[in-house]
């Protein structure tokens, strides 16, 4: 295979695009596009918002700086990194092949104002970690994530109008803490479900969905009570302990898994068990299709089954004959899984 092709020949060809929403914050839109096997298929929705920055910010004792503040979407206290959207002139085009990315200096100059104005601090020693897609199938914008330390407070807060939100230090450990109890959350998939409902009103009906990780990130989000109708789980784990001593049983060294738990809650207080899709769906309401595949040998389908005895919603459970792991959607079909699903929404939304 030759490493430095171009891959043009996968690339789908736009043909209709529909604005549903264009104003200065969001352009959503439906397109269809000419497949590369020359099917036409649509139509796809996905979106043009503001690239932003995400600022890694430490002061000069070594402190993170996070700000908490309140999420309407989840209706949640969150605690969160710095972060803004970048100024910048260009304008999406979703018939071209790729959106004009930002350029670090202006990305720069929005992190260094984000951080200034959300918590009063400023820094001489800033580094771009790197760029990454927000969400790469819905969405054509980047987040900038920066590294600033020896931070120093030079003033106080200058928010917006619709920011309000408090200075907040924490240690590495602590930072560590709350990223792996599910409390240290990022802006993606509760930033969506916050964005639709405040541009399209609350009449519309929304659902999650997520495969593996996804899937069990979908499941702990359940924990903000979040205003969405449905999730769909796929091939999803009850907690990263388990999912952790599974591997180390496989490999015959189950033993090592409590010991090295043990060593992680004395190191960094950090509990593996406390990862858990099923500690926060212990109280949920919302329905979930559980789907997952029965010859799946990295997260096995008892995760699943525990998963939908704990919830106290309507739930389903669907195990896919010969499907490994994440390989239910292709050993089913597109048509079967869509119809499991469909029957599900039927039976449990409408």
């Amino acid at each position: 295979m030759d490493k430095q092709t171009d891959h043009k020949e996968i690339l789908w060809k736009p043909l209709r695009t529909e604005h549903i929403v264009n104003d200065a914050w969001i352009d959503f839109r439906k397109t269809t596009y000419l497949m590369p096997n020359g099917k036409e298929l649509g139509p796809f929705y996905n979106m043009t918002r503001k690239n932003y920055v995400v600022v890694v910010a430490t002061d000069e004792d070594g402190e993170y700086l996070t700000v908490k503040q309140f999420r309407q979407g989840i209706r949640k206290i969150t605690t969160e990194f710095p972060a803004g959207g970048i100024e910048h002139i260009e304008k999406a085009n979703p018939m071209e092949e790729a959106r004009p990315m930002a350029g670090i200096k202006e990305a720069l100059l929005a992190a260094k104002r984000e951080l200034r104005e959300e918590t009063g601090y400023e820094s001489e020693h800033w580094e771009h970690m790197l760029t990454v897609p927000s969400a790469a199938s819905i969405a054509d914008n980047y987040a900038y994530i920066f590294r600033a330390k020896e931070c120093r407070r030079t003033s106080g807060q200058r928010l917006d109008d619709t920011e309000f939100m408090n200075v907040e230090l924490a240690s590495k450990e602590e930072i560590s803490r709350k990223i792996f109890d599910g409390q240290f959350e990022s802006q993606d998939l509760l930033a969506i479900i916050d964005d639709a409902y405040s541009r399209f009103g609350n009449d519309i009906e929304l659902g999650l969905q997520g495969e593996s990780m996804g899937s069990s990130i979908s499941l702990c989000t359940l924990q903000y009570k979040p205003n969405v109708k449905f999730v769909v789980a796929d091939c999803g784990f009850t907690n990263l302990y388990e999912l952790i001593g599974a591997g180390y049983k496989a490999a015959g060294m189950g033993a090592l898994t409590p010991l090295i738990n043990t060593a992680l809650i004395l190191a960094d207080g950090f509990d593996m068990k406390k990862t858990s899709a099923i500690d926060a769906i212990k109280d949920n309401t919302i329905p979930i299709c559980f789907i997952h595949g029965e010859d799946d040998a990295f997260i096995v389908p008892e995760n699943s089954r525990k998963l939908s005895e704990a919830t106290k919603g309507y739930q389903e459970l669907h195990l896919i004959p010969k499907a490994g792991h994440a390989e239910s959607r292709e050993v089913a079909g597109e048509g079967s899984y869509s119809d499991i699903i469909q029957s599900f929404i039927k039976n449990a939304v409408d």
